[in-house]
């Protein structure tokens, strides 16, 4: 069975560097970016067969959108959004979320969906809901950013009191398994374990794949936030008194 990882939002390509650890065995991963600047600066970070940077946004439609505010985390096809400068805008592809998914849950193929898309996170989830796709998902992590828009409050509602008719729960909320785990790419890596993504199998090929992003210097502040948790209380009480903000450099 193959293992799938979309990554819609992929902004600086942290979660699809964590999907790429050999702990959870993914076959295939699509990375969306609508932003023409962050599309390419994936390409150039992550030259990996196993990921496709897809440059366009998924949404439940097929064409083009305005995008506000492009290449900043607040990006978003919604101008209301409280954070967004919508002062800039660059024009992006959309491609509707059933169309490009449907075809592997026919598949039967294991499909992880992480959705961090400033909005856009409402139409998708209301298109895989209408389609019967979302059911069939392995697991799909939610942020839902449309809090933050106003003219998605109507949708959000429904989309939220559809997701509560699910009897079997496949979704995550960033707070129940990414916060506190000291950046996005520590964030989807708790979540990937949690919903069993990973095995024990490839141990060693995660270890050095997780050795090899230190050598290059990536995400060192988490490494280190691993290394300190597993510390006993009274040294873990010690460093959040005194050497906190040595974590962060």
């Amino acid at each position: 069975m193959k293992k799938i990882f979309i990554d819609v939002g992929g902004y600086e390509g942290d979660a699809s560097l964590a999907a790429l650890d050999p702990a959870f065995s993914f076959d295939k991963i699509y990375c969306f970016e609508p932003v023409k600047k962050c599309a390419g600066h994936i390409q150039n970070r992550i030259p990996d067969a196993r990921v496709e940077v897809i440059h366009a946004a998924l949404a439940d439609f097929e064409g083009e959108a305005s995008l506000f505010g492009p290449g900043t985390v607040a990006g978003s096809m919604f101008s209301d959004h409280q954070h967004v400068d919508n002062s800039r805008t660059e024009t992006c592809r959309v491609i509707r979320a059933t169309d490009f998914i449907k075809p592997f849950t026919d598949d039967n193929a294991e499909v992880y969906v992480k959705l961090n898309c400033e909005g856009a996170e409402v139409p998708i989830v209301h298109d895989l809901l209408m389609s019967g796709t979302f059911a069939k998902l392995k697991s799909v992590l939610l942020d839902l950013d449309a809090r933050k828009i106003p003219s998605l409050a109507a949708r959000l509602e429904i989309i939220e009191t559809e997701l509560a008719k699910i009897s079997d729960r496949n979704w995550y909320y960033p707070e129940e398994v990414q916060y506190g785990q000291q950046c996005t790419f520590g964030g989807i890596r708790n979540w990937l374990f949690v919903a069993e993504a990973g095995g024990v199998s490839r141990k060693w090929d995660s270890f050095r794949y997780n050795l090899d992003l230190w050598n290059k210097k990536e995400f060192r502040g988490y490494y280190k936030f691993l290394f300190v948790r597993k510390l006993p209380p009274w040294v873990m009480d010690f460093y959040y008194k005194h050497f906190r903000q040595l974590i962060k450099r």
